[in-house]
């Protein structure tokens, strides 16, 4: 059954969590974090482990055997860099091409190829084509039955056909993997308990999500709307803080704190909150109604807006 889905707010398309690498990196050779603006839109909200920094990934490394010419290995890395930037009907013509001109070279070990079928099933799926996308995964298990990121992405793929009882069985067994990250489980399973209604399953595996990375905005981001929606307020008012304190730049958060704090009767911090919203996007879409907030709200005493940190950067890894 399709479940309730949670209000995504008047920003939410510059939330997303993005994780479009090996581990818990986002992006090629990047480090945790969230964009702001959706590369990979054709994935939702999912957390994707990609592994676009492999030695497959069109660099020459010592995993690759000489006999590979450098031709094809360049073409990879520009399918990668159109899968990353969502051309996805380039990715996967330029892939179609390359792939079998790889695979057939001598030295080509199972893994490598299954690492090929894989990039290929993530351009599949960024193109729609999530039947192609399931064929070029199972082909890659196939191949190397513990090449975790291709059955995280058959979980996805799952989800898109709405075989939601197949993707769960995998993302439970990927958290009896050590070294697979919990946490792009964990937010991935709460994902899928609030497309199926299952709330007690979402607020628990959304808060392990959080324990596990505290420091990464989704899992917090999703937890805080969790609580919202089984009317927890007080719980969710406290992530909803936590966000906006550590990712000031977070608009979505802004909003549904100060939302709260109007639903709870804390209008001088609802009017400042959505004067801080003015002030980060003056002429966005919702602007107007924000003002109206900002300016009407009743209080009592000077509304001070203290201006938002600007987002720390994280050294290089």
């Amino acid at each position: 059954m399709e479940g309730v889905a949670l209000d995504p707010g008047p920003w939410a398309a510059d939330s997303r969590v993005q994780t479009p690498d090996r581990g818990t990196s986002v992006g090629p050779g990047s480090g945790v974090g969230v964009t702001s603006r959706r590369r990979w839109p054709w994935v939702g909200s999912l957390l994707l482990i990609v592994g676009l920094g492999s030695a497959c990934a069109g660099g020459r490394s010592s995993s690759i055997p000489p006999s590979v010419p450098d031709e094809p290995l360049a073409k990879l890395a520009q399918a990668n860099e159109y899968l990353t930037k969502g051309q996805c009907d380039r990715a996967v013509n330029l892939y179609r091409e390359v792939i079998p001109r790889v695979e057939s070279q001598p030295g080509i070990a199972p893994y490598q190829v299954a690492e090929l079928y894989y990039y290929l099933g993530m351009a599949y799926l960024c193109q729609k084509d999530t039947d192609a996308a399931v064929t070029h995964f199972q082909k890659a298990l196939a191949l190397e039955p513990l090449y975790y990121p291709a059955r995280n992405a058959l979980a996805i793929a799952y989800v898109e056909k709405n075989l939601l009882d197949d993707a769960e069985r995998i993302w439970l067994e990927l958290l009896k993997v050590p070294d697979y990250p919990p946490a792009a489980v964990y937010f991935n399973l709460t994902r899928l308990y609030i497309r199926q209604d299952k709330w007690t399953k979402a607020l628990f595996t959304a808060r392990k999500a959080v324990d596990l990375a505290p420091d990464e905005l989704g899992p917090r981001l999703l937890f805080a709307q969790i609580l919202e929606h089984l009317n927890m307020v007080p719980d969710a008012i406290g992530q909803y803080r936590t966000i906006v304190e550590k990712w000031p730049q977070n608009l979505e958060s802004v909003y549904r704190l100060a939302q709260l704090y109007e639903k709870t009767g804390e209008l001088c911090e609802a009017k400042r909150l959505y004067f801080r919203i003015l002030e980060l996007d003056p002429v966005g879409p919702h602007a107007d109604q924000v003002a109206a907030k900002a300016h009407t709200l009743p209080c009592d005493r000077p509304v001070l807006v203290t201006p938002p940190k600007p987002a720390e950067k994280k050294p290089p890894r």
